[in-house]
């Protein structure tokens, strides 16, 4: 069709595998293009936070999609528990929503009520 803007979407698969000392023989699948490296020898390893992302958005069939208008996790009111960082064990109440995955969690920090910006892969259910 000449002229006119054509969309099409391929399909992009990312393959986790934890056999670091195999990472070499992922080479010998065809359309294998690389592998994300850290430095020459060793292929990057993803935070915990983000493979427990990808595995929350995993559907029935193993389809992981990126919507637009992605389901929030907590919403304004929520209790929470902070799992990661150096805030690691405290409790809050949600706040509001931010931008993208984040949201302001309102701590009791030594007697006062603080307001902290954190991502909702750091935060689960109390």
């Amino acid at each position: 069709m000449r002229g006119q803007i054509v969309r099409r979407t391929r399909p992009l698969f990312y393959i986790f595998f934890g056999l670091v000392n195999f990472w070499r023989d992922v080479f010998e699948f065809e359309r294998v293009l690389g592998v994300l490296m850290c430095d020459e020898e060793n292929p990057s390893r993803l935070p915990q936070g983000v493979v427990d992302e990808l595995r929350e958005r995993e559907a029935p069939d193993g389809v992981i999609k990126f919507d637009t208008k992605r389901r929030r996790r907590f919403g304004p009111g929520a209790k929470v528990c902070i799992k990661h960082g150096v805030m690691v064990g405290f409790s809050g109440i949600v706040e509001r929503l931010q931008s993208r995955d984040r949201v302001t969690v309102l701590l009791d920090l030594l007697g006062r009520k603080t307001s902290v910006l954190l991502r909702e892969t750091e935060l689960t259910a109390a």
